[in-house]
């Protein structure tokens, strides 16, 4: 890992002020003619829509991205993990990750048609995150189903399995 390189912080929770913060940095840097940057995650995750947010940014972005998870990258924030090449992707032997189906708000009162339209938003929620494991792991989409969505719960995992999986590339130990 170059550890020379500019440095995008993505630390804390994955809304749309860190999509604002995040596009912003990257694009001084693209004007500034930067080619090559460090992103750093260290996040609990958040939003869904942000976590893809950040994705298509940082993959339609002129710089070449190496990544390195800090302590956490769960939820929303493997959104922004993925969207860099596998051999470009590092992590520390601590580190410590997690994703999950989505997720939709059924308390309090709904009529029928917006829970049918919640239901459809979940649903199409997972269908691009089985899209984003299947185009930038070693899981299949059929894997990523039984690992992330079956279940119905967190699913935690640590660095050797994130290595495994395909998800990480490289565990460094600076």
């Amino acid at each position: 890992m170059d550890i020379d390189y500019e440095l995008v912080q993505i630390h804390g929770n994955i809304n749309s002020k860190a999509v604002a913060a995040v596009s912003e940095k990257i694009h001084c840097l693209e004007v500034n003619g930067v080619k090559h940057a460090t992103l750093e995650i260290n996040s609990r995750g958040g939003k869904a829509q942000a976590g893809f947010a950040l994705y298509n940014r940082i993959e339609a972005s002129t710089i070449i991205f190496q990544v390195l998870v800090l302590q956490l990258c769960r939820s929303a924030a493997m959104m922004p993990l993925l969207s860099v090449p596998v051999e470009r992707r590092f992590c520390y032997p601590t580190s410590q990750f997690m994703d999950h189906p989505a997720k939709h708000e059924l308390s309090g009162l709904w009529s029928v048609k917006e829970l049918e339209r919640q239901i459809l938003l979940t649903r199409a929620i997972d269908d691009l995150t089985l899209g984003i494991y299947e185009a930038n792991t070693a899981l299949s989409r059929k894997q990523a189903y039984q690992v992330f969505i079956e279940s119905g719960k967190d699913v935690h995992f640590n660095a050797e399995e994130a290595r495994s999986w395909g998800i990480i590339g490289h565990i460094t130990r600076q």
